[in-house]
């Protein structure tokens, strides 16, 4: 009986693939592939690829990525989920990249600061470490 219990409750779970890409058809890695209400998740692949198993066909698969507005999709009959991920502009502004993963603007409490790419590109210098020493109050570059 509880190799029956067990069957079933394996069969009960639904494989879901596909790829999550921009609006250019790019692939984007490391999206974050979530079931809504569980601990389930993945990230896709260099290529934005992905497979998730799922408890069941009503479940939802949440999209989350950086930069890119989310969304969310109810399995049902699907097995093959491909998703176009929209960037959110607005968003990105408020991110900032730290040394150890990211966090909101607004949760800082060190100094933020910019350097643009046509900054660099103005620098007439060999490296990039030579063009980025100098460019922002506070930073050495070592190399």
């Amino acid at each position: 009986m509880l190799a029956l219990m067990v069957s079933f409750s394996l069969s009960a779970q639904v494989s879901v693939s596909g790829k999550v890409t921009d609006n250019t058809d790019f692939g984007l890695p490391g999206v974050s592939v979530v079931v809504q209400g569980t601990t389930i998740g993945v990230l896709t692949d260099i290529d934005g690829n992905y497979t998730i198993e799922v408890p069941s066909t009503s479940s939802v698969l949440s999209y989350s990525f950086i930069g890119y507005i989310s969304q969310e999709v109810v399995v049902g009959n699907q097995r093959t989920i491909n998703i176009v991920l929209a960037e959110d502009v607005q968003q990105l502004d408020e991110v900032v990249v730290v040394g150890y993963g990211t966090q909101a603007k607004r949760d800082i409490t060190g100094s933020v600061s910019v350097v643009t790419a046509e900054s660099l590109a103005e620098s007439a210098t060999v490296t990039f470490a030579q063009a980025l020493q100098g460019k922002s109050s506070g930073v050495y570059v070592s190399t």
